[in-house]
């Protein structure tokens, strides 16, 4: 009975990407036990240190950067291919202005502009980066503070959030980069290329953190609870799990089905 009760509540459910984007924001927000009203002090001063290497920021670009050499380098070691308006959530319930940020995947750097200087911000005090489309909107938020030490996150890894329930849903960026051992026999250019990749985790209300993937099979498994309820909501509302999309509203309807869940079961 308590089954078809969620069916029939879920049935006519029509989910937006913009608005799972401000759940998002909002569920981090009371994850961390933080108000908006709270967050009304910002932070100010010198965040971090100069930036010395110039030539690398010439890399927020996604064509081809000829070197002196006559070589190459395609791609770019940074999360966004240019520098993109955010702030950042600091310790004692501050954040920063808005500033011009960068997140560099190659070595977990934070970095800003200020004026006509690049800067790293201190790894130390970030607690939340939140990336704002052009209207000052978050479009993405990562947080630090997680750990999985064989996974390769520690606490100053930046994680980008896919869902903050009772059961968390990370999205780890990284990138490669490949020297280029072959010259294209056209132009006779070796080129180097960064090359981006995503791995996925679910961290489970007991901390742990367990690579999934976006395929509803490995969802539902690694949440590791209610498989046969989440695989049938998913075909009664056509959730193939394939997008970030799909897993939220997987782990959404998990939270719910936990929330009503009697309090001698969840013990």
């Amino acid at each position: 009975m308590l089954y078809h009760l969620h069916c029939m509540r879920w049935a006519n459910y029509k989910f937006q990407f913009e608005v799972m984007k401000k759940s998002i924001f909002l569920f981090v927000l009371a994850s961390l036990i933080i108000s908006t009203d709270a967050y009304s002090q910002r932070g100010g001063g010198n965040y971090g240190q100069s930036y010395t290497s110039l030539a690398g920021m010439q890399l927020l670009r996604t064509d081809i950067i000829i070197t002196k050499d006559g070589d190459g380098t395609k791609g770019t070691p940074f999360y966004n291919d240019k520098f993109v308006k955010g702030v950042v959530y600091l310790p004692n319930k501050k954040t920063t202005e808005t500033l011009s940020l960068a997140l560099n995947l190659e070595d977990n750097h934070l970095i800003y502009k200020e004026g006509d200087k690049f800067k790293i911000f201190n790894p130390e005090i970030i607690e939340g980066i939140a990336f704002q489309d052009e209207l000052g909107n978050t479009e993405d938020f990562f947080v630090t503070g997680f750990s999985s030490s064989k996974n390769g996150i520690n606490k100053n890894t930046a994680l980008r959030v896919i869902y903050n329930g009772e059961i968390k849903m990370f999205a780890h960026h990284t990138v490669e980069f490949d020297r280029g051992n072959f010259r294209d026999p056209v132009t006779n250019m070796k080129v180097q290329e960064y090359k981006k990749d995503v791995d996925y985790y679910i961290r489970g209300e007991n901390g742990e953190f367990k690579k999934t993937r976006l395929r509803l099979k490995n969802l539902v498994k690694d949440i590791g609870e209610f498989e046969k309820e989440l695989k049938d909501f998913a075909k009664q509302n056509k959730i193939k799990g394939k997008s970030e999309s799909d897993a939220f509203r997987i782990l959404e309807y998990y939270d719910s089905l936990k929330e009503d869940e009697p309090n001698e079961v969840r013990k």
